[in-house]
């Protein structure tokens, strides 16, 4: 008795221990397939969004620069130029007392 016992128990061990079966294939969509179309719709997208976006816009017109020779010479190439600013007047406060007279 015992041995059938064992033997039962080792048989229900050995069914236990054996690898289920392989879970079926999923039905669905390719995880490849869907992350190729993306990267394909994605690219396709972009390419829209470059074609279609506006020309740029013309440059700005060239600014006149002076030269070298406006400033030399006669001196009339500076009229109208602050050479440099005057500085500001700064009035010393005078120290409030009140409070050490307080104290």
């Amino acid at each position: 008795m015992n041995d059938e016992t064992q033997a039962e128990k080792l048989t229900a061990r050995m069914e236990r221990m054996k690898p289920s079966e392989a879970p079926k294939r999923r039905r669905g969509v390719n995880p490849y397939a869907l992350s190729a179309v993306t990267a394909v719709a994605g690219v396709g997208v972009g390419a829209w969004l470059v074609l279609a976006a506006p020309d740029a816009p013309a440059p700005a017109p060239a600014i006149e620069t002076a030269s070298v020779s406006d400033f030399q010479g006669d001196g009339t190439g500076t009229d109208g130029f602050s050479v440099s600013r005057p500085k500001p007047q700064i009035v010393p406060a005078a120290p409030d007392t009140s409070e050490a007279e307080r104290l």
